[in-house]
Formats: C-alpha cells, sequence, structure tokens
C-alpha cells in the first residue's frame, strides 16, 4: 500500500509543483523585478547601468545602456566564467567602471561557491570611492535569497 502511494506522489508531483508551487514563485519573482525596476533610476537609458551581479534581464527591463560588451555579469564575476571573455577580468571591469555608469548592481552574500573575491574586492574598492547604495532589495537565485544593492555615482542625484 505505502509503495503505491510512494509512486503516486512521484507521479503527481510535476503537476503538483507546476500548478502550485510555480506560480506563487512566478508571482513573487515579478513583484521582485517591480521593485528592483522601480528603484533604477531612469536615466540608465543615458548614463548607463552596469549589472556587476545579478539578474542581466534590468538591462532590457529599464532599457538601459550597457557599458560593456559581456552582459552576462557571470562572464566578470564568476572564476568559472573568467577565461569566456577573450581577456583578464580585470581588463573587462575596469574598462567598464571607466565608462562612469550612473547605476551599478550588485549582490551580497551570494551563494555562488564561483565567485571572483578579486574582481569583486576591485570593484567594491571603486564602488566606495565614487558611489553610495540606494536601494537594497530582495532578489532570488533559483530558491536562495539574497539582497541585491543598487549604486548610484556620487554626482548624481
Amino acid at each position: 500500500m505505502s509503495l503505491l502511494c510512494g509512486w503516486t506522489m512521484l507521479l503527481l508531483w510535476p503537476l503538483a509543483h507546476t500548478q502550485i508551487f510555480m506560480p506563487r514563485s512566478g508571482a513573487m519573482d515579478r513583484a521582485i523585478a517591480a521593485q528592483v525596476r522601480a528603484a533604477i533610476p531612469a536615466d540608465v537609458r543615458t548614463r548607463c547601468l552596469f549589472v556587476f551581479e545579478g539578474p542581466v534581464a534590468y538591462y532590457q527591463l529599464t532599457d538601459a545602456r550597457r557599458v560593456t560588451r559581456f552582459p552576462f555579469s557571470a562572464h566578470i564575476s564568476s572564476r568559472r566564467e573568467a577565461a569566456a571573455l577573450g581577456e583578464p577580468p580585470r581588463v573587462a571591469l575596469d574598462a567598464a567602471m571607466a565608462r562612469h555608469p550612473g547605476t551599478v548592481i550588485t549582490v551580497t552574500a551570494p551563494a555562488r561557491p564561483d565567485r571572483n573575491a578579486e574582481m569583486e574586492a576591485r570593484l567594491l574598492g571603486i564602488l566606495h570611492q565614487g558611489y553610495r547604495p540606494i536601494a537594497r532589495l530582495p532578489h532570488r537565485f533559483f530558491t536562495v535569497d539574497e539582497t541585491l544593492v543598487i549604486w548610484r555615482r556620487n554626482d548624481l542625484r
């Protein structure tokens, strides 16, 4: 009897997942994205956005100009992706920040083990010299809760 119950649960799990859990998760993700989008200054269309770490969808959602030809943030922020650039991540990061983006997005306390600590430290040094955090908002990386930090250049309101 319990074997039959176990198989039934196994077979019904995909249905339950798509009908019960996914809609809740999707609704939560849309609400979080709306919050983040509202916190990103509108001038990213002209002053540029740099997503160092976080969802690159914010480039599209805000119609932002990018400061790098590497839109996928993991290419610079991940050790595993570092060789994918064709240039050292430090060169790519320095080039992006030399364009003085008006807004930068980072993530705090990520669960990713392949994080490039050297690039993160380098970026945070630059940010602490010329930027200020304007928002800290929830972010979900699959099922891990993190915080997105939106940084604004000090000379901009």
